[in-house]
């Protein structure tokens, strides 16, 4: 059987209001993706293209199995599905999509910048940032290779500038991008507003360029005190090495025929993401048994296991 992503999505989201949810048997390991291949799997899914089958199954009601967007196991109930291969990309899909996963223990955000070459083969400049890298990681010459971390001295920037901020809340702010970005947006965001992507791209870049225009002028970030420790006003004082930083990334707006481009060239591609659909493979649930009532030899392991 095929499904749309975006169906898939809703029922790996946790929302209440879906006939199916995806869930995860024990055996299934945690997110190890890197990086790196979180954002290939989006490169992908942008140009249209296979990301293969996933493998899942019927959960046996009453059986423990681990949720996808939160921590802890419960029993499994009518209409639960077990994912038995497919988790990585699953994972990896629920953080661009709006809505999808907001994970505690790693949350993940992707950006597609507007205004810089892609690296390697990919579509469209894409960068990432993590609980562990909040301000994003070194330029990636190409895509499929592993990241490297900021270097320390753009680090200890960073930190001067939105070190007080959780990063959940931190990239939502209007004044903030990946450090080595040029003009980078969301990919929820990107593909929440798909119906009027223009219009909200143009509003954005308005936004920015009004917040590097409060920094650059030594005025109060209201952005900065809405999220500072003890909500109170302060007037932030940068380094004159942060503010060249933001000189620089004033420098690196986009202009308007640029920008048209590319906009044309993301509406085609968060189309492609909305009508990709994949294969599930049915796994029989019986073989989620154990073998000790098939086989004398307790010592047998089940089928799922010799499958991993």
């Amino acid at each position: 059987v095929s499904i749309l992503l975006k169906d898939w999505i809703n029922c790996a989201s946790g929302k209440p209001d879906v006939k199916h949810r995806v869930v995860l048997p024990m055996i299934q390991r945690g997110s190890v993706w890197a990086p790196h291949k979180v954002l290939d799997i989006w490169d992908t899914l942008l140009r249209g293209m296979p990301i293969g089958a996933m493998m899942a199954s019927e959960t046996i009601v009453g059986t423990s199995i681990k949720e996808i967007v939160k921590d802890g196991t419960r029993e499994s109930s009518s209409g639960d599905i077990s994912l038995i291969d497919g988790q990585q990309r699953t994972l990896s899909m629920l953080a661009g999509w709006p809505q999808g996963l907001v994970n505690p223990l790693r949350p993940v955000a992707i950006w597609v910048d507007l205004n810089d070459k892609a690296q390697g083969e990919y579509l469209f400049r894409l960068w990432v940032t993590t609980k562990a890298q909040p301000y994003g990681y070194a330029r990636a010459s190409m895509g499929g290779q592993s990241m490297n971390k900021l270097e320390r001295s753009k680090l200890r920037l960073a930190n001067q500038i939105w070190g007080r901020i959780d990063p959940l809340e931190l990239w939502k702010c209007p004044d903030f991008m990946p450090w080595e970005s040029k003009f980078a947006l969301p990919l929820t965001e990107l593909i929440a507003k798909r119906d009027n992507l223009k219009e909200f791209i143009k509003e954005r870049l308005s936004s920015y360029i009004e917040a590097l225009d409060v920094i650059l002028k030594g005025e109060t970030s209201q952005q900065v005190m809405k999220h500072s420790s003890d909500g109170c006003d302060f007037r932030p004082t940068y380094s004159e090495q942060v503010l060249n930083y933001f000189f620089r990334k004033s420098k690196a707006l986009p202009e308007n025929a640029n920008l048209e481009k590319q906009i044309s060239s993301l509406q085609c591609a968060l189309n492609n993401v909305l009508t990709c659909e994949f294969p599930i493979i049915q796994v029989r649930k019986e073989y989620f048994d154990s073998q000790d009532s098939l086989a004398e030899d307790v010592n047998i392991d089940p089928p799922l296991a010799i499958l991993f």
